[in-house]
């Protein structure tokens, strides 16, 4: 939709789903780039679905929920949840020990298609000596190597994959990560084709992707290889875990990205809190983030979605 930029912080900052239960309703369920997503009210938002999800959104104690419905429950040990993230909550781990044991499967390293998706926040603290990096996400066991980390010394971020004598790696090293703000990335596997993204923008292609047949359980922010140079865990914190049995189209990657980066503290640190309906009969502009008790209502008429969002008619 055209001209929708200075109402997208707004309303996906707060998550809205602002309605007036009668006749006309509209419901905006999430705000993109350049596009308004919306349903008629009784009606599922659209949803690409998951493997594995977590959203950190609440503290589960020594567990993570899995919102895929897949039911791998995930065993916190040492992190902690914080109620700061791109979507409202993340999970802190200090760079010595922590990590969350997903358990044995999904088994996604040996599937043909496959992505996952990390918001991730690196401190520049954690443990620097010899090794392969700090992991974000990780299911390797000796010899054979499945792990998605942020390399220490120079702070890029890589995927390494081994398996049966052959290696490979991609990544992106323009940038030092380490950098204490969040930041997406997205690996793809589409049969031997690898892509990795990094908030939003393809950063390598590879085409010798291969699978990786791993006794060691998936691990959040550490591993659990017997090899202690893999043992490092993450410093800082993750977000939106996500992974999903196919290989996410360039678009839905972008989608990803476009949803958080509007919640992430980097790129709207500050916020304003309204705590009743807001009825906007002109222009507003927003330079932060605003978050709603109620809703949002914009006086031109229904249908007219040029320069408003809509949640009732006039």
């Amino acid at each position: 939709m055209r001209n929708t930029r200075w109402l997208q912080a707004v309303l996906v900052a707060a998550g809205v789903s602002a309605s007036v239960a009668h006749a006309g309703t509209v419901t905006v369920d999430r705000i993109f780039a350049d596009g308004i997503y919306v349903r008629e009210i009784g009606m599922r938002p659209p949803k690409v679905p998951e493997t594995l999800y977590y959203p950190f959104s609440s503290d589960g104690g020594g567990t993570t929920e899995d919102m895929s419905g897949n039911g791998y429950v995930g065993t916190v040990s040492g992190c902690a949840w914080t109620n700061s993230g791109p979507h409202g909550g993340s999970m802190f781990f200090d760079g010595v020990t922590d990590y969350i044991d997903v358990g044995a499967a999904p088994d996604f390293p040996t599937w043909d298609d496959y992505s996952v998706s990390v918001w991730f926040l690196h401190n520049g603290g954690g443990d620097y000596g010899a090794g392969y990096g700090h992991k974000i996400l990780d299911k390797t066991s000796m010899y054979h190597d499945w792990k998605l980390a942020l390399y220490q010394v120079d702070g890029s971020i890589y995927l390494g994959l081994y398996e049966n004598g052959q290696g490979m790696g991609i990544g992106d090293g323009s940038t030092n990560y380490m950098d204490n703000l969040w930041h997406h990335v997205v690996v793809v596997r589409d049969g031997t084709n690898g892509h990795f993204w990094v908030d939003g923008m393809l950063r390598q292609t590879s085409y010798n992707m291969f699978a990786v047949y791993s006794s060691s359980d998936v691990c959040v922010g550490n591993s659990f290889s017997s090899d202690s140079y893999q043992r490092k865990s993450w410093s800082g914190m993750l977000d939106e875990v996500r992974i999903f049995d196919r290989a996410l189209s360039s678009n839905e990657v972008v989608r990803l990205y476009t949803e958080g980066a509007l919640l992430a503290t980097n790129a709207a640190p500050d916020a304003v809190v309204v705590s009743t309906n807001l009825t906007v009969m002109g222009g507003l502009a927003v330079t932060g983030r605003v978050s709603f008790a109620e809703g949002v209502s914009y006086s031109r008429p229904l249908g007219d979605l040029s320069s408003g969002i809509y949640t009732n008619a006039p």
